[in-house]
């Protein structure tokens, strides 16, 4: 809380620079410490299971069920059961093939998924293809289980995942322990205000059997996430601004996520590659201090005054509201007169935008016109 109160704006500043041993040169090596964006994901999630074991210990109900490890309470998503489990996903993967391919680079292809019972491992070989890789290649890795197309797998799957969800215009599922670590931001509140809300939805439903339910736990993620949004509605003169960054850069997130290219689908986060106005900067600050933006700095900061050279992520908390990845892996660059439409611009001035960006990126990944229609 001390830490909340009297540091969020700027961090802790030091001299000590990212090369180990360099000494300092002049005032723009000092760099700013934020505890939560820097503390490391995997130590994060072992303190945080820590805490909510902790939690489970305590309780008379779990304890006398012999209940020990929050992986025991919240019932894990198997990413190649959740694939399968996409209702008419692998139809719609096909015919997103037939639309975009001529049939002499997807013949093989589409004979190979009638072999091929992992859906998510095709929806793979489709990105794959979309990155310009030849089918028969592509078919070869997987049928021999090369170390290749298991570095595809393990690189490839969540994106993919997201994906296929995206060609079906449904929002990704969210359940399991690992994450609601994605979606807490390194946060043990908010990480625990989601198990919280589980649990209630649980014994409100008086299902009792254990572990929870991906359906249930989903559910109620969605409806947290919701809620979180709302809430940027109540916080002070600077609400409605806040509320239009979160809500219009959610959503423009949430288009290029249809992208075809599978690196491009877990997207959260951007920079402003030009000088920032006072103007915008007062309000990336506000998305800042009220935790609707999470600060990730660059290698080095030139100024300590100068913003442009960080990078904002969307809070993880919002990312079920647009079905979008909680994790920081891919981000876009805007202009800082994008980020006035954004936050200022009428509605008809953010359609348009909206519109306008996400075609002008794909055209930027060199997609075929006939893959605008994603957009559509």
């Amino acid at each position: 809380v001390t830490y909340k109160l009297l540091m969020r704006d700027d961090g802790l500043r030091t001299s000590e620079t990212l090369a180990k041993g360099q000494p300092i040169q002049d005032l723009h090596d000092y760099r700013s410490y934020n505890l939560i964006e820097m503390f490391e994901r995997n130590k994060f999630s072992l303190h945080a299971k820590k805490i909510a074991n902790k939690y489970i210990e305590l309780n008379p109900y779990f304890k006398n069920k012999g209940y020990s490890d929050i992986d025991e309470i919240l019932e894990t998503i198997d990413y190649i059961e959740e694939a399968n489990n996409i209702s008419g996903a692998e139809n719609s993967l096909k015919q997103w093939l037939l639309k975009h391919y001529h049939s002499d680079k997807i013949n093989n292809l589409l004979m190979w998924f009638n072999e091929e019972e992992n859906l998510l491992k095709k929806t793979i070989a489709v990105n794959l293809l979309n990155q310009g890789k030849e089918q028969n290649h592509i078919i070869n890795e997987f049928k021999k289980n090369t170390q290749k197309s298991k570095d595809w797998y393990n690189n490839y799957k969540v994106g993919s995942l997201f994906w296929l969800y995206s060609i079906k215009g449904l929002k990704k599922r969210y359940a399991g322990f690992n994450t609601l670590i994605n979606l807490s931001g390194n946060n043990i509140r908010t990480m625990l205000e989601f198990c919280y809300s589980i649990v209630e939805e649980w014994i409100s439903r008086e299902e009792y059997h254990l572990p929870i339910s991906t359906k249930l736990q989903n559910d109620v993620i969605h409806k947290c996430s919701e809620e979180y949004k709302k809430l940027l509605q109540s916080e002070d003169e600077y609400s409605i601004e806040v509320f239009n960054m979160v809500e219009r850069i959610g959503r423009l997130f949430e288009s290029l996520q249809k992208s075809p290219k599978q690196s491009e689908v877990e997207i959260n986060h951007f920079s402003i590659d030009d000088d920032m106005s006072e103007e915008v900067k007062k309000y990336i600050r506000k998305c800042y201090r009220t935790t609707a933006f999470r600060r990730i700095q660059s290698n080095k900061q030139k100024q300590l005054s100068n913003l442009r050279h960080d990078a904002w992520q969307l809070h993880p908390r919002f990312a079920p509201c647009f079905g979008i990845s909680p994790r920081k892996k891919k981000q876009i660059y805007l202009k800082n007169d994008d980020v006035k439409t954004i936050l200022f611009g009428s509605k008809d001035s953010w359609d348009k935008f909206l519109r306008n960006y996400s075609k002008k990126f794909i055209l930027n990944e060199k997609i075929t016109n006939k893959e605008q229609n994603l957009f559509d």
